[in-house]
């Protein structure tokens, strides 16, 4: 006979709806802040009208630039953070390493624009976007700390309102203006206002931190910017070969062909912000059963958001062929809606990136930092030879097809490295008898 323990099992069902909620949630807030950039975007294209991409190739340099250093300025922690099994740095450490991070982030992305020899209105573009890029990535320690004391749900609720306001200011402010760089401002306000008056609150209400001037000369969130330099590392590369593609497009073949390229690229945005709404959640639970060990529900924790990612690409492929041709049309204009073809090579590219996240989430868990760097320096360089190479015959199609090339070999490179992790830790756990 079966001695189950009625708290137990009531105990274990509490906590697969909290996840589930909190997973739902997390996935509305991310697709919400997901659809509000693309909703940029979109707005920008219809306000300008048919023919005038200029105004959308400094927003999508804008972002994609920005972007980049967005990175710095979170320095990859957040999946460091939460896949962390115990409790080895305090949450006032992430904050302080947050702030250090945020104000280098803004001051390289300054340094850079200039050096990269923009002229007046895309440097300004640059930098008052990454405004907006600083405030998310502070929020996104935030984040990490609702998420480490069970509360990734009130992080999908921040992400919704910051959309909502973000792209109502933008689009009150261009309405009245016309002038995008005092509507890349508005962006940048709401998102502060947000961050004021709901995150910060939130956060102090679920886990109340001090922060004292005394702690910028603490060791700890110097110690911690050391540990996470790999992350950084690796989070640049990641990101880099989404957004190089375009500033190399757009130095060899004008902010026009970048500006239609980012409109097709855009609707895939779907399939990038899904994967990122089921990961984040799933990655907590990875750390947890890497550490017990669980193998069962290791490769649960794995192959579950990993097969959903598929499907969702496969839908995408199919919807595009279908229906690619109408819904560009329907959203920029006849001219963009005849590059169907350039749609499906961006539905392909994302769905493999994605995937390739997943295989790197094993990786953060297993600790396997040096193999993690590698391996996406080697996506980042093959798909900027892969630019190199095709871009000049081929244009916007060249940028696309050296994504696919490159991250389809960094995917399979690292499908083999995340079979052998799972092969060795089925040895370890034999031998240790579990």
């Amino acid at each position: 006979m079966i001695n189950r323990n009625p708290n137990k099992i009531k105990r274990a069902k509490s906590d697969r709806r909290r996840f589930l909620s909190g997973t739902v949630w997390n996935l509305i807030g991310t697709f919400a802040f997901a659809f509000s950039a693309w909703l940029t975007t979109f707005i920008i294209a219809k306000y300008y009208g048919a023919g005038e991409y200029q105004s959308a190739g400094i927003f999508a340099v804008a972002a994609s630039f920005g972007n980049i250093f967005r990175i710095v300025s979170s320095y990859g922690l957040r999946a460091y953070q939460v896949s962390e099994a115990g409790d080895d740095s305090a949450d006032r450490t992430y904050i302080v390493t947050r702030i250090i991070t945020v104000l280098s982030g803004a001051l390289l992305c300054f340094a850079a624009s200039l050096a990269f020899g923009y002229d007046a209105t895309q440097i300004l573009a640059i930098n008052i976007y990454m405004i907006f890029n600083s405030v998310c990535a502070f929020a996104d320690v935030l984040f990490g700390i609702l998420q480490r004391h069970g509360r990734i749900d009130l992080t999908g609720v921040s992400l919704t309102l910051r959309s909502v306001a973000t792209t109502l200011a933008f689009t009150v402010c261009l309405l009245l203006t016309g002038n995008l760089l005092l509507s890349l401002g508005a962006i940048s306000a709401a998102a502060l206002l947000i961050m004021l008056l709901y995150d910060i609150p939130l956060t102090k209400r679920c886990h109340a931190v001090v922060i004292r001037k005394a702690d910028f000369q603490k060791p700890e969130p110097y110690r911690l910017i050391r540990l996470g330099f790999p992350m950084l590392l690796y989070t640049i590369f990641l990101t880099l070969i989404t957004f190089a593609p375009r500033l190399l497009l757009e130095k060899i073949a004008g902010a026009s062909e970048v500006g239609v390229f980012a409109y097709v690229f855009a609707p895939t945005v779907v399939i990038s912000t899904f994967a990122s709404g089921v990961l984040l959640p799933f990655l907590s639970k990875m750390a947890k059963y890497w550490s017990l060990p669980d193998l069962k529900k290791l490769r649960i924790s794995f192959f579950t958001p990993f097969a959903l990612i598929l499907l969702a690409g496969a839908c995408g492929v199919a919807f595009s062929l279908l229906c690619g041709r109408w819904m560009l049309t329907l959203l920029y204009d006849a001219m963009v809606g005849e590059h169907t073809r350039l749609l499906v090579i961006s539905v392909v590219a994302s769905t493999l990136l994605s995937l390739v996240a997943c295989c790197n989430n094993v990786l953060i868990v297993a600790r396997r930092m040096k193999m993690l760097i590698a391996l996406n320096a080697a996506g980042f360089l093959l798909t900027i030879a892969g630019c190199l190479l095709l871009i000049p015959p081929y244009g916007m199609y060249g940028a696309g097809y050296a994504m696919v090339i490159g991250i389809a070999i960094q995917l399979l490179i690292s499908g083999c490295f995340v079979a052998m992790l799972f092969i060795r830790k089925k040895k370890e756990a034999a031998v240790r008898g579990l």
